[in-house]
Order: C-alpha cells, then sequence, then structure tokens
C-alpha cells in the first residue's frame, strides 16, 4: 500500500456554497503500469472537501486543499499516472510518478533474494 498525497491549488478548485459553508469535489483516477507500458490496476475516488467558516477560507486561499488516497499497488506496477478533474468547472490535471523514487523496497528484491 502506498498513501497518495496531493496538495492542489485554489485557483483549480471550485466551490459551491450550501448551507454549512463551502464544499469542493474532485474526481481522482490512479492507473498503475508495468515496464511493459500496460495498465496493470486502475481505481477511481470522488473526494469531497469543505471550506467552513472564515479561518478555513483563509487556509485554503493560502494554501488550497491536502488529499490523500491510499492505494494498493499490484506487485508489477513501476508507474502511476493520477488524473484529476474538478467536477464543478471540469478541470483536470495529471501526473505520472516513477514508484522506484516512491517506494524503492517493493520495487527492488530484497537482499539476499537475487
Amino acid at each position: 500500500t502506498v498513501n497518495v498525497r496531493m496538495k492542489l491549488a485554489p485557483d483549480a478548485l471550485s466551490l459551491k456554497t450550501g448551507k454549512a459553508g463551502k464544499t469542493g469535489r474532485v474526481k481522482e483516477l490512479f492507473v498503475e503500469w508495468n515496464a511493459a507500458g500496460k495498465a496493470v490496476g486502475r481505481q477511481s475516488v470522488t473526494s469531497q472537501f469543505e471550506v467552513a467558516g472564515p479561518e478555513k477560507q483563509a487556509a485554503f486561499n493560502s494554501h488550497g486543499v491536502t488529499i490523500e488516497q491510499p492505494l494498493q499497488l499490484p506487485a508489477d506496477a513501476v508507474r502511476l499516472s493520477i488524473i484529476v478533474q474538478d467536477t464543478e468547472s471540469g478541470r483536470m490535471g495529471s501526473l505520472t510518478v516513477p514508484l522506484e523514487k516512491v517506494t524503492p523496497g517493493r520495487i527492488a528484491p530484497p537482499a539476499g533474494r537475487r
């Protein structure tokens, strides 16, 4: 398992005003790739966040929001693509992370088992 932590900028996110304050929602798609470039896993999640009160609004305006998602990775995954979409505006962003930079113990065989 790896914990993906994403810090999303406030200018890329839309907030809806409701009775309890402001809320936002993003869809996240995680695609795991093997060394041959084949997708070996796919997970989709929708995350909602609240911005209620002046202190939280100020923090959101300064720092955005951080979303954390635990992922169970396939054993042969070597890269992780992350696609995030703001559900209100449709704006999207993506990045691909080489997993050996994140989880070197998972990728390399344990010492003595080579």
